[in-house]
């Protein structure tokens, strides 16, 4: 039974990379709304996990999708999904791997909103997400 699930686990992680490398993918390809699809898909996939490597995937995706909506111009989803970001894991995870994911993720966005032109509003946006993440 052990295996059983240690090879579920490991089909979902495999499942989960591949979904968010391709969500990748179409966002390089310009079909933004369908890489925000894929993103979704892995985020509420983990929705009720509590291991830390899918929550890790989660976190992720969830980046990736805001990182997406930031390129679509739609700002205002984008901090949304950043806030959620911070309420799913503000407590979920020890602080020495929620301060590393988050800190790692808003430098990344950062500099992709500064060289896209972000407003100093969302950059500001962007660095309390970041503090936050030291707390």
């Amino acid at each position: 039974m052990c295996k059983k699930s240690d090879r579920r686990g490991k089909l979902d992680i495999q499942w989960a990379s591949g979904k968010n490398v391709g969500g990748v993918a179409l966002s390089h390809l310009g079909k933004l709304d369908e890489a925000i699809s894929a993103f979704t898909t892995v985020a509420e996939r983990f929705t009720a996990s509590v291991e830390v490597e899918r929550l890790g995937w989660q976190a992720k995706a969830l980046f990736n999708k805001g990182a997406t909506l930031r390129a679509l111009g739609r700002s205002v989803e984008e901090i949304a999904v950043y806030d959620d970001l911070l309420a799913r894991f503000g407590t979920l995870m020890e602080s020495s791997l929620r301060a590393a994911v988050f800190f790692g993720a808003a430098l990344i966005g950062i500099k992709v909103a500064a060289r896209a032109g972000a407003s100093s509003e969302h950059l500001r946006a962007i660095a309390r997400m970041a503090l936050r993440s030291l707390r």
